[in-house]
């Protein structure tokens, strides 16, 4: 069996357990309690509503966007002020979210934002009514974000970041980075696009190796030949193939890692390894004793 490449398996781990909290906190947060999501819903909806630009007005000086939102959507912030800051009272006090009638008018401060964010996720809430489109959202949120951090791991890990460079990935994506990816919030998309452009931009930063190339230890008898093999594979499975295609060919090789190629110290046994012969049997002979000291010394091997 194959075992998967290290990027794919990065990538793999690192977007699943992303989205897999993310979806949690998606299911376990109530709608519209998380900072600023009526805000960002409305605008979200209204992109796919044809109102993607809204109308400039003022609400106690500050200047926000009013938007044209399917009949919920109205009802949004009225859902999410009933329990803001009040520690003695349930989600559910405000209005029903799930009610059907004209599109109405809608206030949003998040109507000066960048609006790629609400191009991604605000067709979920258009394709599907009511409170089923807010968790679209909510879930095609965690799935971007759980995109970008797995293309941080596979930065990380293409580059030969090790433990310490992925744990920096874990430390990154805060609890508050998958609550927020759990929501329709633009900061959890923001804070997983930074974690990706500054691993892929640290990836930039190491250096590229040589080109591999063959050197002769000894002119026709002994070689180093470099390769860079496919990611996933182990120096023994390289050597098992080898081996299968030279077919009992009289060449002996030895796969290693290129790192530490270099010794200062070799420690290797001498008799019938780097000569052909025992000493022992050697020095037996001269006193005529060869055969018998051969066939114990044959018998220990």
């Amino acid at each position: 069996m194959t075992r998967p490449r290290p990027t794919v398996l990065a990538f793999a781990v690192a977007a699943g357990l992303t989205f897999l909290l993310g979806a949690i906190w998606t299911v376990a947060t109530p709608l519209f309690a998380s900072p600023d999501e009526p805000s960002h819903a409305i605008r979200a909806v209204a992109t796919w509503a044809g109102d993607a630009d809204g109308r400039i007005v003022r609400d106690d000086g500050i200047r926000v966007k009013m938007y044209r939102v399917p009949a919920p959507y109205g009802r949004a912030q009225a859902i999410a002020v009933c329990s803001a800051f009040q520690v003695d009272q349930t989600a559910d006090c405000g209005p029903a979210f799930d009610v059907q009638g004209r599109s109405s008018d809608a206030m949003s401060t998040a109507g000066f934002y960048p609006p790629l964010f609400y191009r991604l996720v605000g067709w979920g809430g258009v394709l599907v009514d009511g409170s089923a489109g807010m968790y679209l959202m909510r879930l095609i949120h965690s799935a971007a974000v759980a995109v970008l951090v797995g293309f941080a791991a596979v930065s990380t890990v293409r580059r030969g970041g090790g433990a310490i460079a992925l744990a920096g990935i874990v430390v990154a994506v805060t609890p508050m980075v998958v609550f927020l990816a759990g929501t329709v919030n633009s900061s959890g998309l923001e804070i997983a696009a930074s974690i990706a452009l500054w691993c892929s931009l640290l990836a930039l930063l190491v250096p590229t190796p040589p080109p591999l190339r063959a050197r002769w230890l000894d002119a026709g008898i002994a070689a180093d030949i470099a390769f860079a093999p496919e990611e996933g594979f182990e120096p023994v499975e390289i050597e098992t193939t080898l081996r299968a295609a030279l077919d009992h060919a009289p060449v002996d090789f030895v796969v290693q890692p290129i790192e530490d190629r270099r010794k200062n110290l070799f420690v290797a046994d001498m008799d019938s390894t780097i000569i052909g012969q025992e000493c022992i049997d050697e020095l037996a002979d001269l006193v005529g004793l060869k055969a018998h000291v051969a066939a114990i010394t044959e018998r220990a091997m």
